[in-house]
């Protein structure tokens, strides 16, 4: 075959199969400039043996440093498939978490601006048996809502005193739950999140049996100030990750030499359910995962890192 008739070929298949043009390069792009977002377990461990000096710290290594302690903390667990579930749209919105459903009685959303596709799946797959409260102070639903749903114009906060339409998470938890309430926490209120998770009690979050939350922001400034890592530590007192998924629809970002999704979609589960890990470790996407962006996912492979200043071969 010559070149133009190549040409041709390759023009036919562009014109005809657009989607899988996009797909392919999208894989190339990560292959070929984020090789290292597959995150397989021997090279993850050359990275951290062989780039960074550990006895040679200085800002910048001190900072890589706190960048692993995050990335050690969201070491996922896994769980069998058939335990888990998809809920919401096939793409943004919707969300992968433990299949406990039918035990939950309370939703806590803060962050739903108009879009509540999540919630009244929820509730659909919980046949309305589920309470769910929103909170958001910047917009409102446009879909009237079924009557076990309330919805506050209020937003989430460090503190109660400094806005009357924010309030803090713990304020939230103690007015929406009670004490018989197996719950669960949504939050996603794009990059707030530093201001309002930084200073949390651990104890707050021990009330629900599981935390979704959508981190924006994954980047050097909220590494170095120390705010990604109080709020990935403050949940990892009590939780467990069990699924991450990342956002399409921001960028990869080189964080201090590695490369990670922007935004990150991330399912805690509370430690209480840890008898069903299984001794596997999970790769990401899974089959319930579906793009943000269409013909657009972003492959995270093993997120696994070492504890900081061990190898994941050689841990003492």
């Amino acid at each position: 075959m010559g070149c133009m008739s190549r040409f041709r070929f390759l023009a036919k298949i562009i014109v005809k199969f657009p989607f899988v043009v996009n797909l392919l390069r999208s894989v190339w792009i990560q292959i070929t400039l984020y090789s290292n977002s597959f995150n397989i377990i021997k090279f993850q461990d050359i990275v951290v043996r062989e780039s960074k000096k550990f006895e040679q710290i200085n800002e910048k290594d001190s900072n890589y440093i706190k960048l692993l302690e995050v990335l050690y903390l969201l070491r996922p667990k896994k769980i069998k498939e058939d335990e888990m579930i998809r809920i919401g749209p096939k793409g943004e919105g919707g969300y992968v978490l433990y299949n406990n459903v039918e035990k939950i009685t309370k939703l806590i959303s803060i962050g739903v601006a108009k879009d509540t596709s999540f919630e009244e799946d929820f509730s659909q797959k919980s046949l309305g048996k589920i309470f769910i409260e929103l909170y958001d102070h910047t917009d409102r639903p446009v879909r009237n809502l079924p009557s076990n749903f309330i919805f506050h114009s209020i937003g989430i906060s460090n503190s109660d005193f400094e806005d009357p339409k924010l309030l803090s998470l713990g304020t939230i938890t103690k007015n929406s739950l009670k004490i018989s309430d197996i719950s669960i926490l949504k939050i996603d209120i794009d990059g707030a999140e530093y201001l309002a998770l930084t200073e949390i009690d651990p104890d707050i979050y021990k009330r629900f049996d599981q935390i979704i939350i959508e981190i924006h922001d994954i980047c050097e400034k909220n590494i170095s100030n120390g705010k990604l890592q109080s709020i990935v530590n403050n949940i990892s007192r009590n939780f467990d990750v069990i699924h991450l998924h990342p956002n399409s629809i921001e960028p990869w970002i080189n964080v201090y030499g590695v490369c990670l999704p922007k935004v990150l979609e991330i399912t805690f589960l509370n430690r209480i359910y840890s008898d069903i890990y299984i001794k596997e470790i999970p790769i990401f996407p899974t089959t319930l995962d579906y793009p943000n962006q269409l013909n657009n996912e972003m492959i995270l492979g093993a997120f696994i890192y070492p504890e900081p200043g061990k190898s994941i071969n050689n841990p003492n």
